[in-house]
């Protein structure tokens, strides 16, 4: 084929190459500039700062002064969640807090510890940590740090090189049905703690045998069960009094923003004064019937380096891709919802807050902080609390410094059913709403179906497995809709006819037509997936509508696999002959070398079967794509085409678009029309009418 034609190329301008040329050597020359631009351009807050001010100050003071009430109950219960030390809580809130304040494209998002990140950090240190025996392999608090510091660099990368779109290919139904699941889970796993019931697993075995050992052993709840009952219930009254009254008086509205800070107040106050009635042990403990936090120690750890050893990195990789993943997606949907919201959508650079993220899991790291992402709870409280700029993520981090520096002592009779409490206060709203079930069904059935796939997955397996199986189902759902053939036809009649545009897409045949117009519209991209069963359904809908024109041979003279003679010969009726062919390509933004070969060789079936050369039109082709239609119609037919060609076959050239290419269908079908086919001896000549 390649000495009767070759592919024309794009043309090169070589003005537009010297300038590209010019442009590469000053950047080379100019690379030290550039890349302190580049590090600079990593610290929005320098756009900003200079513009400061006392009213940016004062929402700055309040909405960091709200948000911190609400981080300190919230991340000592989440590293309970991650089943860590309550003060690594703690780390992890003020490494988000401080270096986020830095990085920052977006005001209202607060990073640190999570209750997803966290119980996918629980389930990580329960399996890639564990021996054969159920044994930690390496201590939980170091193990959680190198996989924060391989989760950084996995984000850093991604941000660093901008591929963080690749986020973007799990669909809402994936991430609304593994957060419903990671809910669910962390709920049913804080239930033993929130009744005070003890000797109950709940980590490393599967949720629905932990809703079997709460069932036995309620009989055994003791007075945790009141403290974190009541917590529920205040927590939940003051976010309804504030939904209610919260427009109409200003009280309500700060007490549901900071309800968990004053529950938590509260509790701890008389939690205290009841341990101090109590007395204490011989061990010197007070003599209180529940669980406490117990002893924190005071200030920030001294930096420390992760542990790299080969040993441990080998278990961490693979899950703290998971953990990036999950962060980023997590972190993503929460900017851009706020970013919509409050107007500044436009503002949010996607590159620089996944690098904002990496740098702080890299960082932290150094500072006992395990992965961390943006908490939607707190964000939405920062939020509402009318935040200014992310400046106010200091104002929060400070409140964190003074309770490590100052209140770890008070902190030790937190009661743990009151963390209990506040963690499923806090995370129950992320649970998917009857009305997120109803919306998948009605719009998608698929997407129902992947959303209860992960949903399910993710409660009875794990986060990991959940997120995963979400997307390889759809991957695959993806695949075969991309391979499904993709053509819809119509016949119209060949005498001069108004085309409607609002007609039926649907098989329509015109029947006791002399001679019809066949529009075929490919309804997407024709690439490797779907091309050959696409052309292949537009040679059978032809076999089926279109009576056979072409040259009758014998068996010995075509090709083993042509059998189009014999299904000719079954049709019982008179089906119209074909006049013409338009391809409306409105739905086609590409088509790879699989799509080429098979329009090539569908053109090819067509001329076979009609005995003579198609007169072929195309509608709203892409001006990229026409030199490869044009490449199409001018290669060869081969020698088998050839010997089906009835008459004389003389190879002519298509050079011009005007007669080729239309912008919508209208102007083809009244060209198509415009054509005489002459059917003996089945050579197309044009006269126009």
């Amino acid at each position: 084929m390649s000495k009767f034609f070759r592919l024309p190329t794009a043309e090169v301008d070589s003005t537009e190459f010297r300038e590209l040329t010019q442009k590469a050597k000053e950047s080379g020359k100019n690379w030290k500039s550039n890349t302190i631009g580049y590090i600079l351009s990593l610290f929005p807050i320098i756009t900003w700062i200079k513009r400061y001010n006392l009213q940016w100050l004062i929402g700055d003071l309040i909405a960091g002064f709200t948000v911190g009430c609400l981080v300190l109950p919230q991340a000592l219960g989440q590293a309970k969640i991650a089943t860590l030390p309550p003060e690594y809580g703690l780390y992890t809130a003020f490494v988000g807090l401080f270096i986020y304040a830095f990085l920052a494209t977006a005001k209202d998002l607060t990073i640190g510890p999570t209750a997803v990140l966290s119980l996918l950090t629980s389930q990580i240190l329960a399996s890639a940590n564990k021996d054969a025996k159920g044994n930690n392999i390496f201590p939980p608090t170091e193990f959680a740090l190198t996989l924060a510091f391989v989760t950084g660099i996995y984000q850093l990368v991604i941000g660093i090189f901008r591929i963080g779109f690749l986020a973007d290919l799990i669909p809402n139904s994936v991430i609304s049905g593994f957060t419903s699941g990671a809910v669910i889970t962390i709920i049913i796993q804080q239930i033993p703690s929130l009744l005070g019931l003890k000797g109950i697993d709940t980590n490393t075995q599967p949720v629905y045998f932990v809703v079997r050992d709460i069932a036995v052993n309620l009989p055994k709840t003791k007075v945790d069960a009141a403290i974190g009952l009541t917590a529920v219930f205040a927590l939940y009254t003051l976010a309804f009094l504030k939904d209610r009254l919260g427009k109409k008086n200003k009280v309500f509205y700060w007490a549901g923003l900071a309800r968990n800070g004053i529950i938590f107040v509260i509790y701890l106050v008389v939690s205290i004064i009841v341990a101090k009635a109590a007395g204490n042990n011989s061990k010197g403990e007070p003599k209180v019937d529940y669980s406490l936090v117990g002893t924190l120690p005071a200030g920030l750890k001294p930096p420390t380096i992760p542990r790299l050893e080969i040993a441990v990195l080998d278990r961490v990789w693979v899950p703290a891709a998971t953990a990036a993943l999950i962060s980023i997606v997590e972190h993503m949907g929460i900017v851009r919802s706020f970013g919509r919201k409050f107007g500044y959508a436009n503002n949010i650079e996607p590159s620089q807050e996944i690098i904002a993220q990496g740098i702080t899991n890299f960082l932290g790291s150094f500072f006992s902080a395990y992965p961390s992402t943006g908490s939607f709870s707190r964000s939405a409280v920062k939020a509402a609390s009318g935040v200014r700029t992310p400046l106010a993520g200091l104002f929060t981090a400070a409140i964190v410094i003074i309770a490590l520096y100052g209140l770890t002592g008070v902190f030790y009779f937190i009661p743990s059913s009151l963390l209990s409490a506040i963690i499923i206060a806090s995370i129950s709203d992320m649970i998917s709403r009857l009305d997120t079930f109803i919306h998948f069904w009605s719009v998608s059935l698929i997407d129902f179906v992947i959303f209860i796939t992960s949903f399910a997955v993710t409660l009875f397996v794990n986060v990991e497995v959940g997120i995963y199986t979400g997307i390889i189902f759809t991957i695959l759902v993806t695949i075969i809709q991309t391979a499904s053939p993709s053509a819809k036809f119509r016949l119209v009649e060949a005498k001069p006819a108004e085309y409607t545009a609002n007609s039926s897409e649907e098989k329509s045949l015109v029947a006791n037509t002399d001679s019809v117009v066949l529009i075929i519209r490919i309804t997407q991209s024709l690439i490797y997936g779907n091309a050959r069963r696409t052309t292949t359904n537009i040679t059978e809908f032809i076999r089926e509508n279109i009576q056979y024109e072409g040259k009758l041979r014998p068996a010995s003279e075509r090709i083993w696999c042509d059998n189009a003679q014999e299904i000719a010969a079954k049709q019982t009726h008179v089906s119209p002959v074909l006049h013409s062919i338009i391809f409306d390509f409105s739905a086609v933004t590409h088509f790879d070398s699989d799509g080429y070969d098979s329009l090539i060789e569908v053109r090819g079936d067509i001329t076979k079967y009609i005995g003579r050369v198609p007169v072929i039109h195309f509608v709203s082709v892409a001006p990229e794509q026409r030199r490869l239609i044009r490449a199409i119609l001018n290669t060869p037919y081969t020698e088998d085409v050839i010997a089906g060609i009835e008459g004389e076959y003389t190879y002519e050239r298509y050079d011009n678009d005007d007669e080729l290419f239309f912008d919508d269908i209208n102007s083809a079908l009244a060209k198509s029309k415009s054509i005489s086919v002459v059917h003996s001896p089945l050579k197309v000549r044009e006269e126009e009418a």
